[in-house]
C-alpha cells in the first residue's frame, strides 16, 4: 500500500512537467521590435540579414500571427 501511495505521488508530481511545451513561442504569437525589425520571440530568422524574407503575417491557420517566409533569391529561415 505504501508503494502505491509513493508511486501515485510521483506520477502526480511528474505529469504536469511533461505537459509543458519545450519550444518557445511555438505559434509565433509573440513578437519583439528590435530597431525596427519585427522578430518572433525566441526564434532566429533571416529577417535582419535579408529584409522581407521572414515577416510577421496575419494569414495564420490558428492564432493571430504567423511567420511568412519569402525566399526569392535569398535563403529565408526560422530556427
Amino acid at each position: 500500500m505504501k508503494i502505491s501511495k509513493c508511486l501515485l505521488m510521483f506520477l502526480l508530481a511528474v505529469a504536469p512537467v511533461q505537459a509543458l511545451n519545450i519550444i518557445p513561442n511555438p505559434s509565433f504569437e509573440y513578437w519583439i521590435d528590435t530597431l525596427g525589425v519585427h522578430l518572433p520571440l525566441g526564434w532566429l530568422t533571416s529577417e535582419p540579414l535579408h529584409p522581407g524574407s521572414a515577416v510577421k503575417s496575419t494569414e495564420s491557420h490558428t492564432g493571430s500571427y504567423c511567420v511568412k517566409l519569402m525566399g526569392g533569391d535569398t535563403a529565408a529561415f526560422v530556427s
